[in-house]
């Protein structure tokens, strides 16, 4: 039996989280979503984590969030030896190339920019979940 695939969002405005739910069910897409409002909590957390790889097929990270920036969690999730392995989608409303090329520099897995209107954000998170969910193959250890 296969279980549900988990993915870890990490976003502080709460109409994107909504939206982000909106979104998979109306793709037909069965995902449980753990949901952390900053990166600090997030980090918190993952320190609290012995199987991570095993649970969650995916971080789906905001760039620019109050308290901890998105960009400082992602170069934090690279640097450590477990869960650097964990992919993680930069989901920003920043089209700025400096940002794009820094959190690929910091090794971001990909960046996808979020859409102004809902049937074009319904579009990407239904890529974005279907391709990490779905088609690209996990580090299970």
């Amino acid at each position: 039996m296969i279980s549900r695939q988990t993915v870890i969002m990490v976003e502080d405005n709460p109409a994107d989280v909504e939206l982000t739910r909106l979104a998979l069910k109306s793709n037909n897409l069965d995902y449980d979503l753990v949901h952390f409002p900053d990166g600090q909590s997030f980090l918190s957390w993952l320190e609290g984590q012995d199987t991570l790889l095993l649970k969650y097929c995916m971080v789906l990270l905001d760039l620019n969030m109050s308290g901890l920036p998105g960009l400082d969690v992602l170069k934090r999730l690279k640097k450590h030896p477990t869960w650097s392995k964990l992919p993680v989608v930069i989901f920003s409303s920043s089209a700025r190339i400096e940002d794009v090329e820094s959190c690929y520099e910091a090794g971001a897995n990909a960046y996808v920019l979020k859409p102004l209107n809902f049937e074009e954000f319904e579009q990407k998170i239904g890529n974005i979940f279907t391709f990490w969910g779905k088609f690209n193959i996990r580090l299970t250890v």
